[in-house]
């Protein structure tokens, strides 16, 4: 991206969000590629999906790769998501981002060291290396639940909402809240003993720590912006990420 571009795209950002729901940022969005209206998106979720990409790729480099793509797959399907679901959609498309980014990472290394002298993955140190594999699993295995159940848990368990309101986001009885996060709990629990893993009664919140408030670097959102804008502007390990993630997505609509 030339500097000229980035700074345009840090100015826009800079400009104060619109203080406007979900859906009304979604229309605007897929109705005119209203840039303030994405940049609203990208600044209310950044943060979800930033910690999201972090905690799977164990990696700053490649959660800022697989954080921008996810952006670029949402500007791609704005016109699909529902605005109660776009929180799971996001947490979805960062797990699969970020799981996308490490696989090709480790190919690449497998490919270019010798298995003996294999480097720990960039970024996490050895001590924290369980607590780490722990959250990104939880995090893989929360993507893979049905819609319903996954709302309920990225609404509550990660963004921190309340069951009432949480509720009122999803349109829903708050007793149908209680009832989504005991059968996300139980699910997820039976997937992580089948990986070996277990979901200590901390719960969820716990196990992916305190990364979910993780602040985003303002140059990153304005990167993520323009990306998604401009496809011009995508490096290369970007557009790669978001067009095979794309594709997956794809198949599974068609399956």
């Amino acid at each position: 991206m030339s500097a000229a571009k980035l700074a345009g795209a840090v100015r826009r950002f800079a400009r104060p969000a619109p203080d406007a729901p979900d859906a009304e940022l979604l229309r605007r969005f897929v109705a005119a590629r209203d840039e303030d209206a994405f940049g609203a998106l990208v600044a209310r979720y950044g943060p979800l999906v930033f910690a999201v990409c972090r905690r799977v790729t164990g990696s700053h480099h490649l959660s800022e790769d697989a954080f921008q793509a996810a952006f670029v797959v949402l500007a791609a399907k704005a016109g699909s998501v529902r605005a109660a679901s776009l929180p799971a959609f996001l947490h979805a498309v960062a797990a699969r981002t970020a799981l996308r980014a490490r696989t090709v990472s480790d190919r690449r290394r497998r490919r270019e060291t010798p298995v003996a002298t294999l480097p720990d993955a960039p970024g996490r140190e050895p001590e924290s290396a369980e607590a780490a594999d722990l959250a990104a699993a939880v995090d893989a295995e929360i993507a893979r639940l049905p819609e319903a159940l996954r709302s309920a848990v990225v609404l509550c368990e990660l963004e921190g909402l309340s069951r009432k309101d949480a509720a009122a986001r999803l349109g829903v009885p708050e007793g149908t809240v209680s009832s989504r996060l005991a059968a996300a709990r139980k699910a997820l629990a039976e997937r992580l003993r089948s990986r070996g893993l277990t979901l200590g009664s901390a719960g969820l919140s716990a196990a992916l720590g305190a990364g979910a408030a993780a602040g985003v670097p303002a140059d990153l959102s304005a990167r993520a912006l323009a990306g998604a804008l401009l496809p011009a502007l995508r490096p290369a390990a970007v557009s790669a990420l978001s067009t095979g993630v794309l594709r997956v997505m794809l198949a599974h609509k068609l399956k």
